[in-house]
């Protein structure tokens, strides 16, 4: 069960991503996203020129990475999907963490009580139980 969990988990990641919405539209790529996902959060966060530029360069940067990781993985073979949630779950946590000193108190505690925050506590719970699993302790 929880296996399927996971792998729908990992399609719902990767879905918007990876395929266009439409027959006829073109497929996004990677700075399109960032600069989309951007977009979005100035308009919620209400940020400023500076902080859109900041948030805008994290999402290229990790988004980037996170793929290249992806495909050596892939291209190495690993089926388990355990080891892809755990290299998204590390890629996102580091957007976060860059996103948290990028953002002003009140814009962070906003974006934690969004969607993004709600995914924030999900990764953070499955990174605990992950750590436990590795280290062969509780999780908390």
């Amino acid at each position: 069960m929880k296996r399927i969990a996971r792998i729908s988990l990992l399609l719902m990641l990767l879905a918007p991503a990876l395929f266009a919405q439409n027959n006829d539209e073109r497929q996004k790529t990677l700075p399109e996203i960032a600069s989309d996902k951007a977009d979005e959060l100035m308009k919620y966060l209400k940020l400023e020129d500076y902080q859109v530029f900041q948030v805008d360069s994290t999402l290229q940067h990790d988004l980037l990475a996170l793929q290249k990781e992806l495909d050596t993985m892939q291209k190495a073979g690993v089926s388990n999907s355990d080891f892809y949630t755990a290299v998204y779950d590390r890629w996102y946590n580091t957007t976060d963490s860059t996103f948290q000193c990028i953002f002003t108190p009140d814009q962070w505690t906003r974006y934690l009580k969004s969607n993004y925050g709600k995914s924030k506590r999900q990764r953070d719970k499955r990174i605990a139980a992950w750590k436990a699993k590795t280290e062969g302790t509780k999780a908390p």
